[in-house]
């Protein structure tokens, strides 16, 4: 009778050709407020870890090695942004801009003859609407962040290098497999987790830089090693390269910032300068 009464109430019970169905979900909020006000307790981490020490946020600027193609990647993403969701004044573009602006033009066959007038700017404003570029901003996303990774690769190496000389240990976190693979040349006594390893293997990784004091770096897959493992043998971390959730940012800097760990933590943010 009760389980009856539930799955009607809370699992939208029907009757189905091959029996009663009772996997959906109804009267969520109900439910969930009789689960806030019976059996289930909620309490924010620094309520439950008193003793746990404080974190600190360190944000390194360093500069990128290839600022102008990099700027340049950029400026074509802010003016294809500014085209398609702004009205964008001819006194506002500048001469580079201008030159791409005709170029354009020129290859949708819009008419140029006159220089680039306020009418030929509503008409490139339009064939980038009615073009297949829909997936144009993820590209150039995507490639700025290419760049701005390679820009950072040598000063990144050059930081971790100074970092190791404290004697301290050091976990670093991207989310990029050619980073890693990368950084994995340049130290080859460091840990690494990445994705597709064997549960073995990965807890053979965690174990080395948890347990043998010559392992002093770790390097990490924000998605591989970001959850469900202990990384407190070390008090410091690095992120290089940055995931959109924040969510996946806090998992992964809190595999050293959790229980058993008796230093205060220091997150440096290592992100390229402007």
């Amino acid at each position: 009778v009760l389980f009856r009464s539930f799955t009607e109430q809370f699992c939208g019970r029907k009757r189905t050709a091959f029996g009663w169905d009772t996997s959906g979900a109804t009267n969520l909020l109900e439910l969930n407020q009789i689960l806030k006000e019976s059996i289930m307790i909620r309490r924010k981490k620094d309520e439950v870890l008193k003793d746990l020490p404080k974190k600190r946020l360190v944000s390194v600027v360093i500069p990128l090695t290839n600022r102008k193609e990099y700027q340049l990647a950029e400026n074509e993403l802010v003016m294809y942004l500014r085209l398609k969701y702004a009205k964008l004044s001819k006194s506002e573009i500048d001469e580079e801009t201008e030159k791409q602006l005709i170029a354009y033009a020129k290859e949708k066959e819009i008419d140029v003859s006159n220089g680039l007038t306020q009418k030929v700017i509503s008409e490139i404003t339009e064939a980038k609407l009615q073009s297949t570029e829909s997936a144009f901003e993820l590209i150039k996303l995507k490639e700025l962040e290419r760049l701005s990774i390679q820009g950072k690769m040598n000063p990144i190496i050059e930081w971790v290098e100074e970092f190791l000389l404290s004697g301290e240990k050091l976990v670093l976190f991207a989310h990029n497999r050619n980073v890693i693979q990368t950084l994995k040349k340049r130290f080859k006594d460091a840990s690494v987790v990445m994705g597709g390893m064997s549960d073995t293997e990965r807890q053979k990784q965690i174990d080395r830089f948890q347990n043998e004091k010559e392992v002093k770096l770790f390097l990490g897959n924000i998605k591989a090693a970001g959850v469900g493992i202990t990384l407190t043998a070390a008090s410091n971390v690095a992120v290089t390269q940055f995931p959109w959730s924040p969510s996946a940012y806090n998992q992964a800097v809190d595999r050293v910032h959790r229980i058993t760990q008796t230093k205060s933590v220091t997150v440096w943010n290592i992100i390229g300068e402007n």
